[in-house]
């Protein structure tokens, strides 16, 4: 595999020497994003997405999504908490012997999140679907539940929330996938969901005030 250098432009082999580590959180183009986080790790022009410690637009444009864990900071905290619980595992060794033991890899661990815990998620794949009342949110839950097989049913119009959030949500089953279906209502999303996450990310309580007060009265007209 070759990348670019970005201080002459010229093509360069990565050594065979060159570490597993330096290969995911190096920086080969030298424009200061690991190349794990980078979208052209092997390229001499500056990434379109910087550091998240020096931009906080990237978790809004990441290409991972919004808000959303740098797959660097996921791995590097796998791998802090297997140390940190291979202590327990070593003085346990040493006061029982003729025992011995091992700790997983970051790799094997995340494999055997996947082969164990994967097909427990049940928000991989979400949806929403925009109607403009209530009634026509409970009309589209009920096409649901006759066409699908309903795993999980949450009616946060009956229980909001934490008083501000209403919608229906339903998680259903088709060929063995798990989908997560949100139905809310157009005003709802525009005026409430769309404008609060800031004041809960914020933990502006008055702020937050004013969204129950508005998503009540949008409720009380039938939304």
């Amino acid at each position: 595999m070759k990348f670019k250098d970005s201080k002459n432009g010229k093509y360069k082999l990565i050594p065979k020497n060159i570490t597993l580590k330096k290969l995911m959180f190096g920086d080969f183009d030298g424009d200061g994003v690991k190349n794990i986080d980078d979208t052209r790790p092997f390229s001499n022009k500056k990434s379109k997405y910087p550091d998240p410690y020096k931009s906080k637009i990237y978790y809004q444009k990441s290409r991972y999504g919004n808000n959303e864990t740098l797959l660097s900071k996921t791995l590097k905290s796998i791998h802090t908490k297997n140390n940190k619980n291979a202590k327990t595992m070593t003085t346990f060794i040493k006061n029982n012997p003729g025992a011995f033991g091992r700790t997983k890899t970051v790799p094997s661990t995340i494999k055997k999140l996947d082969s164990k815990y994967y097909n427990d998620l049940s928000d991989v794949h979400g949806t929403t679907i925009v109607v403009t009342s209530r009634a026509q949110v409970y009309n589209k839950i009920k096409q649901l539940k006759k066409k699908y097989t309903v795993i999980q049913d949450k009616n946060y119009y009956k229980n909001p929330q934490d008083g501000v959030y209403y919608a229906y949500h339903l998680i259903i089953q088709k060929n063995n996938a798990k989908i997560e279906v949100q139905v809310k209502t157009r005003m709802m999303m525009k005026m409430v969901h769309m404008k609060m996450h800031t004041a809960y990310k914020n933990k502006d309580q008055k702020k937050l005030s004013q969204f129950r007060k508005l998503a009540k009265e949008l409720y009380n007209k039938g939304y």
